[in-house]
Formats: structure tokens, C-alpha cells, sequence
């Protein structure tokens, strides 16, 4: 009922607004044949899509009752919108029963060495909706979609011991990484109820002070090498990432019209590699339109499980635009179409968030699972002169 509520003042809102932005790329060179109907689906975050060698496009996300994962496959970018949709998993059901429960997030779609894999987070507990952590499923079959699915376990269970999400995988030299996003608090303890507090973290003996003044756990992004053909056995893990810029925390005004709390987030990492470099692009910030991605960058060569290879971007490298009305774009994913690279994410098409008890459009509100209305976007972006992404403008 609260869905159907959101979801119907959600359309009244925008109504009015043509949501499709077919030009304004950032270079000369991408044409018209690149141009996507925004958003490319409704209702849906965290969205990824994999380009396959069978020419389709697979499409999962993050869905809004945050109960199963769905896919969607086309032949191009624009026609998932009108792909039928299949629920792959579901939670506590199938190859899922008595181990993942409520709240799964963020699934990604890889296709590794003819086999393809899914990684997600889920609660691990019937009782306790917020002892989230990181699964990885495979399935040996050509099409994802009717494919036989095999549930390989959760990834890193004797390392990753905290609330933990958004993992994903990429490869350098030879050698395979795994990076998510996971609470810390000085002291190594964690209540799993969320009701942990502190006003700092030390790590690798700099002290981070808590901008958003909350007092509660911190979201860094984290970094492991894989050590298994299944993906869920990790060693070294590093942090490589601590929220510590207004920007990271809900409380640049420049992005945000209000300061959020609850925000010391850094979360959804997703990797790009080229020109000798490997970045590191993730979301921070709160669920409103103060959520934006900031970038981490290390030469390919350098230690990736060493926090001193890697610098991070001083301001953020995507953020809210209030010319296009796209509010808080974050967890991306990338992909390819034809020559181009595009960047696929979410947004909302108002500032704030819909407040659960109230039904109503509120700045002081920070329960963005209460307002699921974020939806899957995808725009081309281009490259800098010195080898580094330029996105451009959320669109």
C-alpha cells in the first residue's frame, strides 16, 4: 500500500514533464544513434547493465520492494524499457531459502570465462533485517535469463563481518579484485541494530571527524584480491575510501538545498580501467538529491590493496542538475555501446524525499527506503586530455 501510495504521487508530480533528453553530449563526435529516452525504467536503483557478445543488453537493478532480483534483455539501451521483465530470485525462496532475506541490493550481471555471475547483498538473518551482506550466484547455461541458477555462497563470510553492500569485480594484471562498501567504528564493534556510535574513525593513522555531526557508523569503500573461481574467497582487504568531504557526508548546500544526517556514506563502487589507470568511481552522500559520485584513481601497476596508491577527487565528479530536474544520480555501472561508453546510474526527478508517515515531499526527511521512486538512467561520456572520465551532466 505505502508503494502504491509513493507511486501515485510520484506520477502526479511529473506528469506535466517529458522526461527524454536526446542531445546536449559533451563532444562534437557522439551523434544522435547514441541518444537514450530517459530514464530507460521506473522505479528501479542501482542499475546495471551487461553488454553481451550476443549483441543484447542485460538489465538488473535494485528492485523497489528490495525483495528479489529482476532481468531484462534487449537489443538496445532504449528498448529495456519495454523488455519483459523476469524475477531471476527471490528472497527466502528457491535457491535463496533460509539464506538471503529481505533487502537485496545492488545485483551485477558479469560474464567471466563462459560462465555468468551474479553478485548481491541481502540480509543474512529472518530476525534482523540489517546483518546485510554479499552473495555470489553463477550459472553455466548460455542465456542468463532461463538459465539454471547455483547459489555459491557468501562472499568473504570470515573477513566481511559488518553490514556490507554493493560488491563488485574487476580485473588487473592477472589478478581479480573485489570492492564494495561496508561499516566501520573504532573499536572493531558493530551493532547490528545500527544503534553503534562515534564521532571519529582512525584509519591507517589519520583521523576522519564526523562532518555530518550523526554519531553513527561510517560506509567506506573497501578493496580484496579473490582467491577463488567462484569469487567468494577474498584476502588483504583494504580501505581505500573514508567519507570526509562535505560533499561525501550530506552537507554541501551547494548540491543539497538542506544538510542531510545518517550520510557518512561512501558506497556503490564501480571500476573503470584504461590509459594505465584504474578508477574507482562511487556514490556518497544521503538518498536525496545530495547524493553525487566522487572517483578514486591508482596507477594499474601499484599496490591496489594499499590505500596510499589511490587518491580520490577533491569535489564530485557527477552530481544534481537542476536544469535537466535530475536529482542525486549515483551507483553507477558502465558499459558500451557500439564505439561509445556509457554510464548508466540513478536518479530522482525531485529534490528531497517522500516521507513514509506523511505521504508528503519533505527536506528533513533521510529515509530513502522509504521513497523508492529513483530511476535507471544512461548517458554516453567521454575522456579528458590527461585520461580521466569526463561525465559531463546528469541527464
Amino acid at each position: 500500500m505505502k508503494k502504491n501510495i509513493i507511486r501515485f504521487l510520484f506520477a502526479a508530480v511529473c506528469t506535466a514533464v517529458l522526461w527524454q533528453y536526446t542531445g546536449c553530449r559533451d563532444n562534437a563526435d557522439i551523434d544522435d544513434t547514441t541518444s537514450y529516452a530517459n530514464p530507460i525504467t521506473d522505479y528501479e536503483a542501482d542499475p546495471w547493465i551487461y553488454h553481451h557478445t550476443d549483441g543484447y543488453f542485460y538489465y538488473t537493478a535494485t528492485y523497489s520492494d528490495f525483495d528479489r532480483i529482476i532481468i531484462r534483455k534487449a537489443e538496445t539501451i532504449n528498448l529495456l524499457r519495454t523488455a519483459s521483465e523476469t524475477d531471476l530470485l527471490t528472497a527466502n525462496s528457491g535457491i535463496l531459502a533460509g539464506t538471503a532475506y529481505e533487502y537485496i541490493w545492488a545485483p551485477e550481471l558479469h560474464y567471466i570465462n563462459g560462465v555468468w555471475y551474479l553478485f548481491f547483498s541481502a540480509s543474512t538473518s529472518s530476525s534482523s533485517d540489517w546483518t546485510i551482506r554479499q552473495f555470489a550466484a553463477e550459472c553455466t547455461d548460455s542465456d542468463p535469463v532461463e538459465g539454471t541458477w547455483e547459489l555459491k555462497g557468501q562472499i568473504g563470510s570470515s573477513i566481511i563481518n559488518t553490514f556490507s553492500v554493493d560488491g563488485t569485480v574487476f580485473k588487473v594484471n592477472n589478478q581479480w579484485y573485489y570492492v564494495w562498501s561496508q561499516y566501520i567504528f573504532d573499536g572493531g564493534t558493530y551493532d547490528e541494530d545500527g544503534d553503534s556510535s562515534n564521532d571519529s574513525v582512525t584509519v591507517n593513522g589519520t583521523v576522519y571527524s564526523d562532518v555530518a555531526g550523526n554519531g553513527t557508523g561510517w560506509a567506506c569503500i573497501f578493496i580484496a584480491k579473490t582467491t577463488s573461481d567462484d569469487f567468494t574467497t577474498i584476502t588483504d582487504p583494504t580501505i581505500v575510501s573514508v567519507p570526509q568531504y562535505d560533499w561525501e557526508c550530506g552537507q554541501d548546500t551547494s548540491i543539497c538545498t538542506h544538510t542531510s544526517a545518517n550520510v557518512n556514506v561512501n558506497e556503490g563502487p564501480a571500476v573503470l580501467n584504461r590509459n594505465g589507470k584504474v578508477f574507482i568511481v562511487y556514490s556518497a552522500s544521503g538518498c536525496d538529491e545530495s547524493y553525487c559520485m566522487g572517483m578514486l584513481t591508482a596507477d594499474e601497476d601499484d599496490d591496489l590493496c594499499d590505500m596510499s596508491s589511490w587518491s580520490k577527487s577533491g569535489s564530485p565528479v557527477f552530481t544534481t542538475s537542476v536544469a535537466n530536474s535530475v536529482y542525486g544520480p549515483g551507483h553507477c555501472s558502465f558499459t558500451t555501446d557500439g564505439d561509445y561508453d556509457v554510464i548508466v546510474y540513478h536518479a530522482r526527478r525531485y529534490a528531497g524525499l517522500y516521507d513514509s508517515t506523511s505521504a508528503n515531499l519533505d527536506d528533513t526527511t533521510t529515509d530513502g527506503l522509504s521513497d523508492p521512486n529513483r530511476s535507471a538512467r544512461a548517458k554516453v561520456f567521454t575522456w579528458n586530455s590527461d585520461g580521466t572520465p569526463n561525465f559531463g551532466t546528469a541527464e
